[in-house]
């Protein structure tokens, strides 16, 4: 279940990109939060959130980096949607509303 004061995963992947400055956030950060994270970045990206990405090679492992391209001025407000949203109490995120409080026994 999660509290009244637990951060959605969408809303601390921005977090994590806004306490950036701008500078890049390797994947494997986002993945300590979601390892959905792609799917956040794509939710943020439809909200008005400019966010770019790059990958290197490196000793043939791929990395991966996300960037958030916004001044402070432009960044539009953490809007409520429904992928964004803090799930409700009771629930499970990945399903929201859609998921049952309780299973029968």
């Amino acid at each position: 279940m999660t509290s009244p004061t637990t951060k959605s995963q969408c809303q601390r992947i921005l977090d994590l990109l806004l306490g950036a400055h701008g500078q890049e956030v390797p994947s494997v950060a986002l993945s300590r939060i979601s390892l959905q994270y792609g799917a956040w970045v794509k939710e943020l990206r439809e909200l008005g959130f400019r966010i770019s990405n790059r990958t290197e090679r490196r000793a043939g492992e791929v990395h991966g980096y996300f960037r958030l391209e916004l001044s402070h001025e432009e960044q539009p407000s953490m809007p409520v949607s429904p992928a964004c949203a803090r799930p409700e109490a009771g629930s499970f995120p990945e399903f929201g509303s859609l998921a049952p409080t309780r299973y029968p026994d």
